[in-house]
Parts: C-alpha cells; structure tokens; sequence
C-alpha cells in the first residue's frame, strides 16, 4: 500500500483525502466565526445554523447578552420578517399587561402606552430631536436583540413602566420610552457611539445627551430597572 510518510509516521494515500476534507472544514468553521467565510458557503457547508446556536449559548448568561458583529449582520439580513415578529410579540406582551392592572383595583389600574420598537437609525433621530426640542423631556433607550434572552424576560416590567411614567403626567414632564433593535439598519453606528456591549442596555438621554445608564436583564433585574427609571425620571 502506497504511504505518505513524514517523521515516524505513515498515511496510507486512501486515508489522506479525508484527513484533508476533514482539515479544511475544520478550517471553514473557524472561518465562518471571525466572518471571513461568505454566508454562502458556510449555508452550502451546514455551519450557519450551528454556529448561530453555539453564539447564542456562548454570548448569553441569565441577565445579559454580549453583542456580536457577526449574529448581528445575519439578522440584518432578514430584518423584514424579524421586524413583523417582535412587533406581534410586543402587541401580544402589551396586551397581557393591560389584562393584568384591568383585574386590580381601580384606583390603582395604569393605562397602558405604546413603546415604539425602532429598528432602523433614521427613525431613532426622528424620535430623538422630537425629545431635544422639548427640553423637559428625556428619553429612554432599550437596546435589544431578537436573539437576546434576558432582553425579553425583563420586558414585560420596562412596559409596566412606561406605563407608569411615559404619559408624564405624575413628574409633569414628557418621557420617551423605545426599544432599539441593535440588528436593524445602521444601528449598529448607534451602538458604537453609546460604546454598547451587553444586551440589554437601557440609556437615558437629555437633551441628545447620556445622563445615565444600567445594564441587564432577566426577571433578577426587575427590582434594579424600576429603581433606576424611578432615578431618571425624579432626577435627571
């Protein structure tokens, strides 16, 4: 049997194209991680799905999740049928709310407003020289991902309060709360700017300026996220 043979071992010629195929997916993988493989070819190879899974295990813990250039560019590219699916998963989330202060008493009920979910910059600056041109109001950000985890178990208490504080009439002042899709188009400039890492983040902005942040999620967050919008809002 022909061998290849270098130092003390021998490989048979039969097993070296397999050795081979074996190094250079190995290699494709490696590739495909650092976003150095086109999508194309990791898709034909099989790596996609593996390695959009091995990210969302390795980039997530209980309350927060560490933002990734390369899931983010794949979930740019199908921002349109991910947009329609957060708007639904936010309506039916905003829904649940307004059932559950409907069953207590009366007095204590809060009506229920609408959190924007921005997924493109343009709309974010909209939204943003609305808040500067009223200098009594200041805006809330919740930079999130449809892939993030704990982005989605502390929602449901960044609703209850905007509820609480978003009509601006216990602080008489206007406050803005969105969510900010860290996928969507350009918006990753925004996270560059506000040097965003972990997801979620909340930032309150004044004027166009930081005036605070905090960082975390998951329902072990609920206690700090309500104490801090309660800072902003009372203090800034």
């Amino acid at each position: 049997m022909s061998c290849l043979c270098i130092g003390g071992v021998c490989i048979p010629y039969t097993a070296l194209l397999p050795m081979i195929i074996i190094g250079l997916q190995w290699l494709a993988s490696q590739l495909a991680k650092i976003g150095l493989l086109p999508d194309f070819i990791a898709k034909r190879l099989g790596l996609l799905a593996a390695i959009t899974t091995e990210q969302s295990k390795q980039g997530c813990d209980s309350s927060c999740c560490v933002g990734s250039e390369r899931g983010g560019s794949r979930s740019r590219r199908s921002k349109r049928s991910d947009t329609s699916d957060t708007a639904a998963s936010s309506s039916s989330s905003f829904a649940s709310t307004s059932n559950t202060s409907n069953n207590g008493d009366d007095e204590n009920n809060e009506t229920v407003i609408d959190i924007e979910h921005v997924t493109d910059l343009t709309r974010y600056h909209e939204i943003n020289s609305n808040c500067i041109s009223d200098h009594n109001s200041i805006l809330i950000v919740k930079f999130t991902a449809e892939w993030c985890k704990p982005c989605k178990l502390i929602q449901p208490t960044y609703l209850s309060l905007a509820s609480k504080f978003g009509m601006g009439e216990k602080e008489k002042r206007c406050t803005t709360f969105i969510t900010l899709d860290i996928d969507g188009d350009e918006c990753d400039t925004l996270c560059s700017q506000y040097k965003i890492i972990m997801m979620p983040t909340f930032l309150c902005l004044q004027n166009g300026k930081e005036v605070g942040r905090m960082t975390g999620g998951g329902e072990e967050n609920a206690v700090k996220l309500s104490a801090w919008v309660n800072e902003m809002v009372v203090c800034s």
